[in-house]
């Protein structure tokens, strides 16, 4: 019976090394193909990359060939040949029907350029862009961010303001996979009350912390910060670095280097895979935090962590509103 018991975990911990499509315990998922197996690891190939995967990460597999690993056997089948109008035509319409859309897009693209007859591409391509729009519409999630500017300011300077806000939702967009970002921003003049506030006075030594009302000025009006800030109040993420720096709790003496929430502007959310071990943050990593409270709102979340910089359609601009009222002294 022992030997019984053994023979099916082997058989178990096999099947995993041959899964092609794996989801982590935290539920993000990776699609391509397997590449390399270790008793403790898995090495898979995807369309962002190569991603090794601890073996103690992994909630579920499946067997079936991933969308990533049909594509590059039909890639494989069009460069045996000389590539040309009709067979990118023939691929990226494969690609349509099989949802890899960024690959059906390029496939097309290259068929529209070199066809003599290109309108029956042209036509593939727009119904492929209004296809993949519509899938992703199903996971788009747009915030309303409220701005206190706690001063007196004109328009044109809250117009000067609120451009940085676009920037913090491309930023968010592309750390999501296009799923996220802000739909539209509401400034208020004269005002204290908003997710964040602004005040012209502030230099960069006094930045005081107040909750979600987290005070912004010139000095820390930039896409870091302001995403950082608007992952606690909006995302519901807390800080992976050691919050005693600003007089908050007691040190952790580990940091997360991989996240926004570790004021490491440059980088996207973490996630279990560069999660630090005893980091007082979001175990296991800010990615799954974010795929458990918006799973079901962003259906696609959970693969759009690991999305290539082709497969991410961006979302709209920011919307600006501005309420510019009168100081309270005037009235």
């Amino acid at each position: 019976m022992k030997h019984k018991a053994t023979i099916l975990f082997v058989l178990v911990l096999c099947n995993a090394c041959l899964a092609n499509t794996i989801t982590l315990k935290g539920g993000k998922i990776y699609r391509g193909k397997v590449i390399e197996k270790t008793s403790e690891m898995i090495r898979i190939e995807t369309f962002n990359g190569e991603v090794n995967i601890p073996k103690a990460l992994i909630g579920k597999y499946d067997k079936k060939k991933s969308p990533y690993e049909l594509y590059m056997s039909k890639l494989g089948e069009l460069e045996d040949k000389k590539p040309n109008a009709p067979a990118h035509y023939k691929l990226g319409m494969w690609c349509k029907k099989k949802k890899i859309w960024h690959k059906a897009k390029y496939h097309l693209k290259k068929a529209l350029e070199t066809s003599e007859k290109p309108g029956k591409a042209e036509k593939a391509l727009k119904a492929v862009e209004k296809a993949w729009s519509r899938e992703r519409k199903k996971s788009l999630l747009g915030f309303t961010l409220n701005v206190g500017i706690v001063t007196d300011m004109t328009r044109e300077e809250i117009k000067k303001q609120a451009e940085m806000i676009k920037k913090v939702s491309r930023r968010l967009a592309e750390t999501t996979g296009g799923l996220m970002y802000i739909k539209e921003a509401v400034f208020t003049d004269n005002s204290r009350t908003g997710d964040m506030l602004y005040d012209p006075n502030q230099g960069r030594s006094k930045v005081p912390g107040c909750g979600n009302n987290y005070s912004h000025g010139p000095g820390n009006w930039f896409v870091g910060c302001i995403l950082h800030e608007f992952g606690h109040f909006k995302l519901g993420l807390a800080d992976e670095y050691d919050t005693s720096i600003y007089g908050g709790r007691p040190a952790s003496k580990v940091f997360c280097e991989n996240c926004i929430m570790a004021l490491k502007h440059d980088k996207g959310w973490c996630s279990s895979l560069n999660h630090k071990k005893g980091c007082l943050g979001n175990a296991p990593g800010c990615q799954e935090r974010l795929i458990a409270a918006f799973g079901k709102r962003c259906p696609l979340l959970s693969q759009a962590f690991n999305y290539s910089k082709e497969e991410i359609l961006y979302p709209p601009v920011t919307t600006i509103t501005i309420i510019d009222t009168s100081p309270r002294s005037m009235k």
